[in-house]
């Protein structure tokens, strides 16, 4: 539906600004409408109102999406294939990341030395992240009971000790919110469903923000690990920035490939070459990490669900020595 309304708004307003508009736009868009658009209404008019009605979420079109894919799993009406499913273990760190960047870009000059910490969260602004002070973030619609309370002392104690907290204490979150997601879709399945869990977790993963182009130095207070991006930079390319594979990161890469190149395939990422990948169902998650992390291994769902160390722990030094 969402997809519908952008196209006929995106067409009312080409037309308002004498674009030209194919004549199979009318009565109707359909298609062959869309597919013979100029390319200036496509980048301008159909780009603009696109992005106001879709965002993030996938469009319910109620052609080839009835619902959201999340109530469809809710309702248990979707397909019984195997099904891929994977997060990063810092997830939330870029979006800290982007925050502190957009305080540090604001300054006049521009600030990004990494040692000025005046452009480091405050408890007062973790609003801008989505809760109140003391609570951590979650999806709209998400009820309290699924929220946890950073403690207490970390909220009194210095800023600087404040964004690697709510890192953290997201992953946490997520992390449970993961695995209860996992099981209820699993139940409402049953035993047929095949799912296969995993987690990113290369803390020597490049960030896609905060490197200066001048020098490569990192100008952020915090490690951003395994954060958002990563996970598709391990996959997709061989160098970033001029940057090539360390030989573990290669090799981590070519596993995740393997895995992804085998479950298109045949709906099973196991195969050749590539360490054995239990389904969720026998209580795993797959960790995906270089050799000097922990390799590639298997988390019990239980442990993955509990685990307290989800704050990047390595220097900002080796976060910058991989990939991307």
């Amino acid at each position: 539906m969402g997809q519908a309304i952008a196209n006929s708004n995106a067409i009312a307003a080409a037309t308002a600004a004498s674009a030209p508009i194919p004549a199979s736009c009318t009565p109707a868009v359909t298609a062959d409408c869309l597919r013979a658009l100029p390319d200036t209404v496509v980048r301008t008019q159909l780009a603009v109102e696109f992005n106001k009605v879709m965002a993030s979420p996938p469009s319910v079109d109620l052609k080839v999406l009835p619902k959201t894919i999340k109530q469809i799993f809710i309702d248990g009406t979707n397909s019984k294939v195997p099904v891929l499913n994977g997060t990063n273990e810092n997830e939330y760190t870029l979006l800290i990341a982007i925050g502190e960047l957009a305080r540090r870009a604001a300054a006049t000059p521009p600030n990004f030395d990494p040692t000025n910490q005046s452009f480091l969260l405050s408890a007062a602004g973790l609003s801008s992240h989505g809760g109140r002070p003391g609570r951590v973030p979650g999806r709209r619609g998400e009820s309290d009971a699924h929220h946890r309370r950073l403690p207490v002392g970390q909220l009194s104690a210095p800023t600087r000790h404040l964004q690697p907290a709510l890192a953290a204490e997201f992953a946490r979150h997520r992390r449970d919110l993961r695995v209860q997601r996992l099981q209820r879709v699993q139940a409402r399945a049953g035993p047929g469903l095949l799912i296969y869990a995993y987690e990113f977790r290369d803390q020597t993963a490049i960030p896609s923000i905060g490197r200066n182009p001048a020098n490569q130095s990192y100008y952020f207070s915090m490690p951003q690990g395994a954060g958002h991006r990563t996970r598709s930079s391990t996959c997709s390319s061989s160098a970033t920035a001029g940057r090539p594979r360390v030989p573990a990161q290669a090799a981590l890469a070519s596993a995740m490939a393997s895995y992804w190149t085998n479950f298109a395939r045949s709906g099973n990422p196991n195969g050749a070459g590539v360490p054995a990948w239990a389904d969720f169902g026998a209580g795993a998650v797959l960790g995906l990490d270089v050799a000097a992390g922990g390799s590639i291994a298997p988390l019990t769902s239980a442990a993955f669900a509990a685990a307290r160390s989800a704050t990047p722990a390595r220097s900002g030094a080796r976060s910058r020595s991989g990939l991307c």
